[in-house]
């Protein structure tokens, strides 16, 4: 993992360089007894940040790895966003060879995708589904600084909404409750969490996810 992010902000993300970790892990609660720590920006859980290759001519380079037991005292693990982050096993959202800078949407590796989305919004998305988002998507490419890590959310504020129907859901009981409990209309099954109206011949009803009205944070340095 190249990125790490903080407890005040999770969802903003920083290379992880010798600067940065200096700047931003060298006090507690981030560097504990000669141990440093963040957070992961993709699942929010937390990170031990370890140096590696370092050497009398060489200061090294840093890498993340995922923790189970978390070193903070205000943030415990969420298991099921564990399992599903892409950064677990450093894959890369990009096909091998391809230039984050520079970004292509044939170059998306679609499998990788899929868990992202499935770790955002614990929601089941096809390949070919997702292939037809990235087109419908693709203004995004157009935001300054947009990349292999932020781009999915990228395609979030280029989203208006997704349909949930027939679509299977992650072990996420928030989610699961506000549809079982809150909807007249639909439920989620308890043996594969998938999406259902409760009268077997409803064909009309729709549920969304609706993502309309959504604004970029001024502070930050996304923009056209």
């Amino acid at each position: 993992m190249e990125i790490f992010a903080k407890i005040q902000k999770p969802y903003r993300w920083y290379l992880l360089n010798n600067k940065n970790v200096r700047s931003m892990l060298s006090a507690p609660p981030y560097r504990q007894k000669n141990k440093i720590f963040a957070i992961c920006p993709y699942c929010f859980n937390p990170i031990q940040v370890i140096l590696k290759g370092h050497t009398s001519n060489n200061f090294g380079t840093y890498y993340a790895k995922h923790l189970i037991h978390s070193p903070f005292d205000k943030v415990e693990i969420n298991l099921p966003r564990l399992e599903h982050c892409i950064l677990k096993k450093q894959e890369r959202l990009l096909a091998k060879g391809a230039v984050p800078a520079n970004i292509d949407l044939n170059d998306f590796d679609i499998a990788k995708l899929r868990k992202v989305f499935y770790s955002m919004l614990h929601v089941t998305m096809s390949g070919a589904f997702l292939r037809r988002l990235l087109v419908t998507t693709k203004k995004a490419l157009y935001y300054t600084y947009a990349d292999e890590y932020n781009y999915p959310f990228m395609m979030l504020l280029e989203m208006d909404y997704l349909l949930l129907n027939h679509r299977h859901l992650a072990y996420y009981p928030p989610l699961i409750d506000a549809i079982n409990d809150k909807s007249k209309y639909f439920k989620v099954t308890s043996s594969k969490h998938e999406v259902v109206t409760k009268d077997e011949n409803d064909e009309i009803s729709r549920l969304y996810f609706v993502f309309d009205g959504q604004q970029i944070d001024p502070r930050s340095k996304l923009n056209f």
